[in-house]
């Protein structure tokens, strides 16, 4: 297995500060960010693909990247100004988005539940897909 999660989580975790100061980042999912806009990046799947010409693995790889806002005015514009950042560091690594989705926070605490107490925070989840041999990034 090649592993490249510390390389793209610090691309993206840098822009992310340096766009977003105010704002928190991390490489899990948590109950509760330190501040907002918050940004999750997990590589959430990985799978050995085929042997290139010389002998190399290439891995699969698939990120799931969450943008969440609290911004009294314009929460859904901050979350896709940070996933816009996102798109161009993730694209210059030749990964390729699949999905954006809105993802209703639905109560029980920030993130997750059966009742509607957490609507104030927007979340745009958006998933990446590319390959690696350990040193290069590939378009899938």
């Amino acid at each position: 297995m090649n592993d490249i999660e510390n390389e793209v989580y610090t691309r993206v975790a840098q822009a992310f500060r340096e766009a977003f100061p105010q704002g928190s980042v991390t490489g899990i999912y948590v109950r509760a960010p330190s501040a907002f806009p918050h940004l999750s990046v997990i590589q959430a799947d990985s799978s050995a693909m085929v042997l290139d010409s010389s002998g190399n693995e290439i891995t699969a790889l698939m990120y799931e990247i969450n943008a969440y806002s609290n911004s009294r005015d314009g929460k859904k514009s901050e979350c896709k100004a940070v996933m816009r950042l996102v798109d161009t560091v993730m694209n210059s690594m030749n990964f390729v988005r699949t999905s954006l989705t809105a993802t209703p926070n639905l109560g029980g605490g920030l993130f997750g539940g059966s009742n509607l107490e957490d609507m104030e925070i927007y979340r745009l989840t958006a998933r990446y897909k590319g390959a690696t041999d350990g040193r290069n990034l590939y378009r899938r």
